[in-house]
């Protein structure tokens, strides 16, 4: 991928899903990269961290309205985007990245 046109942000979340909560979560999240794939202009992956047990959400996006719609888009599917303590061991860490100059 060249630096013309690729992604100028980047988010990363780490989610840490309590054990009992982990499944639901997890496919919960395969679903939010899905909605978030079919929005113009956003790419995001999911990855888990073997050492924390932490869900990892990395997505790329062109602009940050793209993002958001993806975001609302989330929402209309009642997946709950909010950190909420019943279900996770503690707060998600959170990472927004501006690409600055042209490398990748």
């Amino acid at each position: 991928m060249t630096a013309e046109g690729s992604p100028r942000f980047m988010g990363i979340l780490f989610h840490y899903p309590k054990p009992e909560n982990r499944a639901p979560m997890r496919a919960d999240f395969l679903r939010v990269a899905a909605i978030m794939n079919a929005q113009p202009g956003v790419e995001a992956a999911t990855y888990e961290e073997p050492e924390t047990g932490a869900l990892v959400a990395v997505t790329r996006y062109s602009d940050r309205a793209n993002v958001e719609a993806g975001f609302r888009a989330v929402a209309e599917a009642g997946i709950q985007p909010e950190y909420s303590p019943e279900r996770e061991a503690r707060p998600r860490q959170r990472h927004l990245l501006e690409r600055i100059g042209d490398s990748y």
